[in-house]
């Protein structure tokens, strides 16, 4: 029961601090009373209830004045990729949950290039508009694809123009070959390209992007040299491999039928998933590769704190819906919960993994060359 009482004040967001705290205070004081069970009982006991009453009495009055309904007006959601693309599947699934929190339309446009900074740039560019200021103008935003990108020396944003709301997803990487390839296992690809070294190409999503971090720690761990050929999204990469141009492709691991003609050959997980169990992944091949991408929702950054904070917790209230999650979870994608509060300590991590990235591929601190 208690367990509930909190989960009741947290559903309020607004009285995270100062009322919540009245909340603990008056709970722990009827956990005492209870403990003490005698003498002076009814003192603490009114002291809890007067606790629990004033929390009440606060949530009761943000709500009716100031809480800021979000969203007020139609969503316009810049995706940064293309339509039918593997990351597409993420918005389908979101989008009956988007519906069922919030009674405006919401309209998607893909954007993609640049490893994504076009769809970046575009809630940049417009967060001086009026449909902005009222921040519902977002993006969704993918690690390490975002952070790398904001470093490039021509880069389109910087990392202090948009604030990230939330991360609820994360897709592990793999590496795809057509159905008919000559090669059966990763051990065939790599053999190969030893053979002829710099003549194997692979397909990836992008220059600067978690597909191209994953064929640099490939070709380092595979002791070869192989192309990165970058296209924008997967479908111009299964092309690329159908014609014969790339020999494989880096994708998501999600199920065969998001890339059509296509079959896995390695996941670059700890654990193989789900919806690929047959496949192996990289290390039980012997070959040190983890790599995936983190999902999330942005927006400008110029936006007002009371704005940004309505914004995520609307975002993190669908995002961290349990059936959202569980469809996640059915697609082969990996639930996230990091929330609004927690996004410094997350890009402390993603930008310390970065920075080793960096390190080992100098190469990814220019991807225009």
């Amino acid at each position: 029961m208690e367990e509930y009482e909190y989960m009741l004040a947290r559903i309020f967001y607004k009285a995270k601090e100062g009322v919540l705290a009245e909340y603990d205070q008056g709970r722990s004081v009827l956990l005492d009373c209870k403990k003490r069970g005698s003498g002076t009982w009814r003192m603490h006991f009114l002291r809890g209830v007067v606790g629990l009453f004033l929390m009440l009495f606060s949530l009761v009055s943000m709500c009716g004045a100031a809480t800021l309904q979000y969203p007020g007006s139609a969503v316009k959601f810049y995706m940064a990729s293309p339509k039918g693309d593997q990351p597409e599947l993420i918005f389908s699934l979101l989008e009956p949950f988007f519906h069922k929190y919030a009674n405006v339309p919401v309209v998607v446009e893909s954007l993609p290039g640049k490893g994504g900074s076009y769809s970046w740039k575009a809630i940049v560019a417009a967060s001086t508009s009026t449909t902005a200021v009222t921040g519902t103008v977002i993006a969704g935003v993918r690690f390490p694809s975002f952070l790398l990108q904001a470093r490039q020396p021509e880069a389109m944003f910087s990392l202090s123009e948009i604030t990230t709301l939330n991360v609820f997803a994360y897709i592990p990487l793999a590496l795809w070959v057509p159905e008919n390839s000559p090669f059966k296992s990763v051990a065939d690809l790599a053999a190969k390209a030893r053979e002829m070294p710099g003549s194997i190409a692979i397909a990836g999503s992008g220059a600067g992007t978690g597909q191209h971090i994953a064929h640099l720690t490939f070709c380092r761990a595979s002791g070869t040299n192989m192309l990165y050929i970058p296209y924008i999204g997967s479908r111009q990469c299964i092309a690329s491999a159908l014609s014969g141009t790339a020999v494989a492709v880096w994708g998501y691991a999600l199920s065969p039928q998001s890339m059509p003609g296509m079959r896995a050959l390695a996941v670059a997980s700890p654990q193989r998933t789900p919806v690929l169990a047959n496949t192996p992944t990289f290390q039980e091949l012997r070959f040190d590769v983890i790599m995936g991408e983190y999902f999330g929702v942005s927006a400008p950054t110029n936006l007002a704190e009371q704005t940004l904070r309505a914004a995520a917790e609307f975002y993190m209230t669908v995002t961290f819906d349990p059936a959202f999650q569980r469809s996640l979870t059915a697609a082969g994608i990996i639930p996230q919960r990091i929330t609004y509060q927690d996004m410094p300590q997350a890009l402390i991590r993603f930008e310390s993994e970065l920075s080793m990235h960096l390190r080992n591929f100098p190469e990814l601190k220019d991807v225009s060359k």
